[in-house]
């Protein structure tokens, strides 16, 4: 599995997972979701204070083919991409006087069976992989009507160093029942030029810019609605340079991408909270180009249900299609050109996929109304399938603390 399907598979948990705890505070989440940062500012001095403190440890596991796998043999079909990760995370949020707060996520993987580490064909040493980060957001004016947020960190591993650093604002308005926000993020990912056969051709990198622009609209004390619109470019050495895909008459031959991406992606949000029943909807869809040729449909449902006044049990189904890109082929001919863009990674092929989870969270002690600084312990799972044979099972316990 290369990189950039490990870091996405990373930042669904982080997101979905570990910063959608809030989400299981269901009615706060909606009616008072414009009054959270004044509920969380501090009114003293501006002495650091540890407010809030979660801890998770996730497990991701991996079982699936992809033809650029050197499993993968011409007229045998996909070889294996199993993987397995191990992910304990660590979030603290930190106020700073009434107007700053930093949210500081600290993620370490150990990944087995799929890395670029194991590599050294001869001896096979490295089948493991450690990994680690650090993302921190920093908010300015953080119970105010115009926010600014500072966005930093880094993450590294062997033979992978990245770091990014990005500025946003958000303007609440119209009574505070609106948002309109926006944000610019600069990455830069540098790694070994490893091949599918061992060999190391030097330092590559790769550089993306986002830009992001969102609205957000309270209708009503139980619903809200938001829109939003990004924009990413990408260029340097964007393939995983030790991917490979196989030749018809023998051997194999390595990825090849353009050396410039441009993505669109617009998305569509809205959540309703039912009082009677303490019941939370939430629905999104997301379309997806880039100059890849890739397009990609996304629509998820969302249900919060309190079972009692601090037990939350949370279901969720998400679908995926997208068409692949225009250069994914299963092998290549022999005289196949060098400089031809190409790929047998199954993260770029034509696929639907479908994913189920669900979850129970505990909140702890007598605080209310609940908020996403609220104690709990939780544990969830949840079930990923595509229709080309990958199918991914995360497991996740979790514990948050107040201070």
């Amino acid at each position: 599995m290369g990189t950039e399907l490990r870091k996405l598979a990373h930042l669904a948990v982080i997101v979905a997972v570990l910063l959608g705890a809030g989400a299981y505070a269901g009615e706060d989440s909606v009616a008072d979701a414009q009054d959270a940062g004044a509920r969380e500012a501090q009114a003293s001095s501006g002495t650091p204070h540890l407010d809030f403190m979660s801890f998770r440890f996730s497990t991701y596991l991996q079982r699936g083919r992809g033809y650029q796998s050197q499993d993968s043999i011409v007229g045998t079909g996909p070889g294996s991409e199993a993987v397995q990760i191990y992910q304990p995370i660590i979030m603290a949020r930190i106020s700073q006087g009434p107007s700053v707060r930093h949210t500081i996520l600290m993620p370490i993987d150990i990944v087995s069976a799929a890395s670029a580490d194991a590599l050294d064909a001869i001896g096979h040493a490295s089948r493991e992989n450690e990994a680690g980060g650090l993302d921190v957001t920093t908010t300015f004016n953080a119970d105010r009507p115009t926010r600014y947020n500072l966005h930093y960190g880094f993450h590294l591993e062997e033979p992978f160093k990245s770091g990014f650093i990005g500025f946003g604002v958000a303007h609440e308005f119209a009574e505070r029942n609106a948002t309109l926000s926006s944000s610019i993020e600069f990455i830069y990912d540098g790694f070994d030029d490893l091949q599918y056969f061992g060999d190391d051709n030097g330092w590559k990198q790769r550089v993306t810019s986002n830009v992001n622009i969102a609205l957000s609209q309270l209708l009503s004390p139980t619903t809200i609605m938001s829109v939003a619109y990004g924009m990413t470019t990408q260029s340097g050495t964007l393939e995983t340079t030790y991917n490979s895909l196989p030749v018809e008459t023998g051997g194999r031959m390595s990825e090849r991408f353009p050396s410039d991406r441009l993505r669109h992606a617009f998305t569509a949000r809205l959540a309703q909270m039912i009082p009677g029943t303490r019941t939370t909807l939430r629905g999104s869809y997301r379309f997806y180009a880039d100059t890849f040729g890739l397009m990609a449909h996304t629509a998820d449902v969302q249900l919060y249900q309190y079972l009692a006044h601090n037990v939350v049990l949370r279901g969720t189904y998400r679908f995926h299609h997208q068409s692949g890109v225009d250069f994914f082929r299963t092998s290549v001919s022999n005289d196949f050109g060098l400089d031809l863009p190409r790929t047998g990674d199954s993260d770029l092929a034509r696929f639907d996929a479908h994913e189920v989870g669900g979850g129970l969270r505990i909140y702890l002690g007598n605080d209310y109304p609940l908020t996403d600084t609220s104690r709990f312990i939780d544990a969830m799972y949840f079930r990923y399938a595509r229709s080309n044979g990958m199918n991914i099972d995360i497991g996740t316990i979790g514990y948050g603390q107040t201070f």
